[in-house]
């Protein structure tokens, strides 16, 4: 036989989740980054060529001017006083003349005044095969940089060249883009604020459809009395909103759990109740059946053999049956909630008669008992206490073979008393971990009544435990398996205990 250890689920109970709510946000603010990337780029480049067309009518126009002002001159830069230099042309106006192997040129200075440009500059221009009326865009170096030239004469292989900057272009692109930037940053930033704003109302009714089912799975839904009263909103369980229909079918379901939670417990208490009545009744004549077998066993000598072995027979299932009895009524009642005089006792001096009885009832199981030596007080029932320790004991040794080590320790953490059963026998079927304290569950169904088993053994100790404010566990792997009951430590103030 094999198992694993049983792990419980923590619950925690935090905010309303946030990855709903960011992603949204996110999804809402990306698109609103897309649409400004798009429009960047779309505002950008019709700005651009209508930047361009009007740079290059402008362009064709100086280069006109630039071809009438050459034509009333021989010399291409006759010096300062050129009529290049009258009013009209634009500052940063270029001419040059291009050939095959070097191009000179000159530009418009912001005085006014035609200066030279150096050769290197323009030395992307030689070579170059210029077509007459079409601009085109070239880098050059030196003061010109960008620049959109046109040929507006050719001679041969040179070309006369006129070219206006495109300084002012790109100012204005820089200034459209870093206003697109701040508009787009602005109207995130505002989006954000009104999405999250948005959000948390829109998905207000949510977080109390949430709460209210928290709320829920926070009862114990599993046994006894249920008060289920919550219920969303009326306000907020409208049918005429798709929230709203949420919370009108949520609440629908909680009626029929609440139905059903109410059906559930009148069994309980009527089946209860059977089982209390049943088990008075049947105290009488189970107690007179052994009193009238032990009466007729002392004259067993006068009997035939085989009736006096069916009278032993008759005491021991009595014995049994009575047992029986006594488990349910004890069950009855505590799941009637009925308390039981409760007092200050030595878990280890409980632990240790109960190993001492284990040693006497089965000499063929190695026990062992390790315990402080000092007292572990706690505050319970020493009869139940007794009860829950040999319950406990007395599994391991119904279900483990003789020669098996059983150990009983006991510790003191914080706020609890820990009881360790630990044996190394063959361990608990996987799939029986989680049912091993339900009542009338046994470990090996393939077990005989020998054993005197009723299926109540863990059930009592379970539900004592609970009763008593502690916990039981079990862990369960071929050549080990280990029970963990923990009980309350008592502190010695007895404030709040009288009248358990």
């Amino acid at each position: 036989m094999s198992g694993s250890n049983p792990t419980k689920a923590a619950e925690t109970r935090s905010g309303p989740p946030k990855d709903f709510r960011r992603r949204l946000v996110f999804g809402g603010l990306s698109l609103i980054l897309l649409a400004g990337i798009l429009i960047g780029f779309a505002s950008t480049a019709m700005v651009v060529r209508q930047l361009l067309t009007d740079l290059d009518r402008e362009l064709i126009s100086t280069a006109n001017r630039v071809a009438a002002s050459l034509e009333q001159d021989s010399a291409l830069f006759p010096g300062p006083r050129s009529r290049l230099e009258r009013p009209g042309f634009t500052v940063g106006t270029v001419i040059a003349v291009v050939g095959p192997e070097q191009a000179q040129g000159a530009v418009i200075d912001s005085e006014g005044v035609l200066r030279a440009i150096e050769p290197l500059a323009l030395r992307q221009l030689v070579g170059e095969e210029f077509t007459p009326g079409e601009p085109s865009t070239y880098f050059l170096g030196g003061v010109v940089r960008e620049t959109r030239l046109v040929a507006v004469e050719s001679a041969g292989e040179t070309d006369l060249v006129v070219g206006l900057q495109m300084t002012n272009i790109r100012k204005t692109i820089a200034q459209l883009q870093g206003a697109i930037f701040v508009i787009t940053a602005l109207v995130i930033g505002i989006a954000a604020l009104l999405g999250m704003w948005a959000l948390r109302v829109g998905l207000r009714p949510l977080d109390r459809m949430r709460q209210t089912a928290l709320e829920v799975a926070g009862q114990p839904l599993d046994r006894g009395h249920v008060d289920l009263n919550q219920r969303v909103p009326a306000d907020l369980a409208r049918p005429d909103r798709e929230i709203g229909q949420l919370g009108v079918a949520l609440n629908q379901m909680l009626d029929h759990v609440d139905g059903a939670l109410k059906a559930r417990e009148h069994s309980e208490n009527a089946l209860r109740q059977f089982v209390s009545d049943a088990s008075h009744e049947l105290r009488t004549p189970l107690a007179s059946i052994r009193g009238y077998s032990e009466i007729t066993l002392r004259h067993a000598k006068d009997l035939p053999e085989d009736v006096g072995s069916s009278l032993q027979r008759i005491e021991s299932e009595s014995i049994r049956m009575t047992g029986l009895v006594e488990d349910l009524l004890l069950l009855a009642r505590l799941d009637e909630g009925a308390s039981f005089p409760k007092e200050a006792l030595d878990l280890s001096l409980v632990a240790g008669d109960v190993v001492s009885d284990a040693i006497a009832r089965a000499p063929g199981h190695h026990w062992e008992l390790d315990s402080p030596d000092y007292p572990v007080m706690v505050w319970a029932n020493k009869n139940q206490l007794f009860q829950v320790l040999t319950n406990l004991v007395q599994n391991a040794r119904v279900h483990t073979p003789e020669g098996t080590t059983v150990k009983v320790s006991l510790e003191v953490g914080d706020e609890h008393a820990v009881v360790d059963v630990i044996d190394d026998g063959p361990g608990i079927e996987p799939d029986m971990i989680g049912q091993l304290f339900e009542r009338f569950r046994r470990g090996d169904f393939g077990r005989s009544r020998k054993t005197g088993s009723t299926g109540l053994g863990l059930a009592i100790v379970k539900t004592i435990t609970d009763a008593c404010g502690g916990s039981v566990d079990v862990w369960s792997e071929p050549g080990r398996t280990q029970f963990r009951v923990q009980l309350p430590l008592f502190r010695g103030d007895l404030e709040g205990h009288h009248g358990d």
